[in-house]
This record gives C-alpha cells, structure tokens and sequence, in this order.
C-alpha cells in the first residue's frame, strides 16, 4: 500500500473559541488577551504584578470609557 500524499495549504487560522465580541480576525494573541481581560480577570493572581499587555487593555480602556472588557478595536 502506497503512503497516501496531500498538497501543502500552508497554515490554517488559528481558533479563536470566545464569544464574538473579543474576536480580533487575523489577531488570535489580541484575541486572547482581549478575552481574558474581559471574562477571566476577576479570578486571575500573579506572584509578582500583572503582565503589561493587561495594564495596556485596562489604561485604554478607562481612557476611552468602555470598561466593559470589551476592547473596541486591536
């Protein structure tokens, strides 16, 4: 039996599996933190300060008034 061969699509997009609101097309890593700061914050504890890309979300954010956890753009 002959190795069965497939033609190379290249790399598929990555999942972006949370709801609509903090989906960045073609962004997963702003996606994510999107996402984490908009639904996992609450409970989330680091042993020293929070990540940078948090404190970034959280300045724009307060700036712009949202404060829903719901970035309005990348």
């Amino acid at each position: 039996m002959m190795g069965m061969r497939f033609e190379s699509t290249g790399l598929t997009e990555f999942a972006q599996a949370m709801p609509e609101p903090y989906r960045v097309p073609g962004d997963p890593v702003q996606a994510y933190r999107n996402f984490y700061v908009g639904e996992k914050l609450r409970f989330a504890r680091w042993t020293r300060r929070r990540p940078a890309w948090i404190e970034k979300i959280l300045r724009e954010q307060s700036a712009s008034g949202e404060g829903d956890g719901v970035p309005s753009g990348p």
